[in-house]
């Protein structure tokens, strides 16, 4: 009896560690055609569906580290079997020596042999077993690792074995390395948008200058060509490499604008300062701002020459200009555009992108706006709120205002939707400078109106006692304001807006920001 259920337990044991995987499903691995059963549930595979190298790979390199995980986890748990085996082994030896040295007149030496005997017989019954079993799982295991398929074909080249720390790995860790694909996009010295095909759009890579690697630093650059005729609309972002809100605005246009729509071409560019972006940082590489050097030349420093190829390459293809921006770092701003208001164009723009506030602004020396309208291309610059994050409210809204123009630019054929709220429009504006330095503290809010006299900010030094209240010069409202509390003398306190009475506007208004 005691044989039988042996060998009852022993093939039960066997036919629960056979692999899962069939004939059926080697041979559907083999012939790139697995079925939902023959992935262990990895994934749910149509049948007639033929899957790609790649797809193929994935699979097999998913149900690989399945199964290597299985059977380590096989190993482990045998292990723990055997070791508690080998403890019983240990006491029945112990109780055999222990009978064979009884001795007394309560002692029974035939007794005593025989219950010695069944002890031996148990003690190797339970050393074969655990002999056999450990043979079987050894294997079955190599079984297992046979019948998989050569997972060779989804390691590259250079790996020449499978690394035992993979097993650890995460499934996502896995995917994210073999898997990852990033957009091609073609490096070019100029944009022709002639050549390009109609209702599509374009990615490409465009040469701005040279690096000392010898490498070009490039510009992305998305063009979506309408199925129809029409205006080019110019969209650029993070000219300062902080300011990334404009990045987010072009990629939700570009994945919700249809092109077959859509009449004439938007250029976004929506990083204009690669080496700012890729140090966090505002300036360009070589600490300068780029906004404050237009139109620049050839044969000057590295900001120079940037900012000149980007009024060749870029700014003289279009025929309207859009300038996203945020506040910098220590600062936040509201959800407003600077526009000249004295050009009917431009005031068109900035009430057509439905802000907060609009502020009347001839644009400063050395801007890309100023600039691209010297050059005759009417110009506008959002911004859009705070620095290095994202701020979806805004981003949305200027989305809302982009679909705006392109409608009364008749690109496309949606209606102008106008804007819950008027925007508040300022005939002036400007930043209150810091003439003390300390810790700061500020009393307003982005959006709040203030009365003049009123108390904005105070400057308190570093032992507490109070320096200076800085006073509202004139009634006005909070479009932007610092909300860094270190601060020296000549940093922002706060920018202030003119709320225009409608007497008109000023031909040349600066905010010296």
């Amino acid at each position: 009896k005691s044989k039988a259920k042996s060998k009852s337990s022993k093939s039960s044991g066997e036919s629960s560690l056979k692999p899962t995987s069939s004939p059926t499903s080697n041979a559907n691995a083999k012939h790139n055609k697995p079925d939902a059963q023959s992935l262990d549930g990895v994934v749910v595979v149509d049948p007639k569906h033929s899957l790609t190298t790649t797809e193929r790979n994935k699979i097999l390199r998913k149900r690989w580290i399945r199964v290597q995980r299985k059977s380590t986890m096989l190993r482990m748990f045998w292990t723990v079997n055997t070791n508690i085996i080998n403890t019983c082994i240990g006491k029945l030896k112990s109780a055999k020596e222990h009978i064979l040295g009884l001795k007394g007149p309560s002692s029974n030496s035939s007794q005593q042999k025989e219950n010695a005997l069944a002890a031996q017989r148990l003690i190797n019954r339970l050393e074969t077993l655990t002999k056999n079993k450990t043979q079987t799982i050894q294997r079955r295991f190599d079984e297992m690792m046979s019948r998989m398929p050569d997972f060779r074909v989804f390691r590259t080249p250079a790996d020449k074995k499978f690394p035992e720390s993979e097993s650890l790995e995460s499934e996502s860790e896995s995917d994210f390395k073999h898997t990852v694909k990033y957009s091609t996009a073609m490096l070019v010295n100029y944009i022709d948008l002639a050549v390009l095909p109609a209702a599509s759009v374009t990615k490409m890579r465009l040469a701005m200058s040279v690096d000392a690697l010898s490498e070009p630093i490039s510009v992305p650059v998305l063009v979506a060509k309408g199925r129809y005729s029409g205006k080019v609309l110019g969209l650029t972002s993070a000219i300062h490499g902080n300011e990334l809100n404009g990045i987010k605005v072009i990629h939700q246009l570009f994945r919700s604008i249809d092109v077959s729509e859509l009449g004439g071409v938007i250029v976004a560019i929506p990083v204009l300062n690669p080496p700012g972006f890729l140090r966090n940082q505002r300036q360009f590489s070589d600490g300068k701002d780029l906004n404050r050097w237009f139109p620049g030349r050839y044969g000057g420093d590295p900001t120079l020459a940037y900012v000149r190829t980007v009024l060749d390459k870029i700014v003289s293809k279009v025929d309207y200009l859009i300038d996203m921006h945020t506040a910098s770092f220590g600062r936040v701003n509201s959800f407003y555009v600077r526009a000249n208001m004295t050009n009917p164009i431009t005031r068109q723009m900035a009430l057509l992108q439905n802000p907060q506030f609009i502020v009347h602004n001839s644009s400063p020396e050395g801007s890309l706006r100023g600039q691209a309208s010297a050059m005759g291309v009417p110009a506008i610059t959002v911004e859009i709120g705070d620095p290095q994050a994202f701020h979806s409210n805004f981003i949305n809204a200027t989305l809302e205002g982009l679909f705006n123009i392109l409608s009364h630019l008749a690109m496309l054929p949606d209606p102008v939707e106008h804007g819950l709220s008027v925007p508040v429009v300022c005939s002036s504006s400007t930043w209150i400078w810091l003439r003390h330095g300390g810790v700061l503290t500020t009393y307003v809010d982005v959006g709040d109106k203030v009365k003049k006299g009123q108390v904005i900010g105070i400057i308190r030094d570093i032992f507490g006692e109070l320096i200076h209240e800085y006073k509202a010069p004139y009634d006005s409202v909070v479009i932007g304001k610092s909300v860094n509390p270190v601060s020296q003398i000549g940093d922002r306190l706060v920018h202030l807006g003119v709320i225009s009475e409608g007497e008109g506007f000023a031909k040349n208004a600066q905010d010296g920001h």
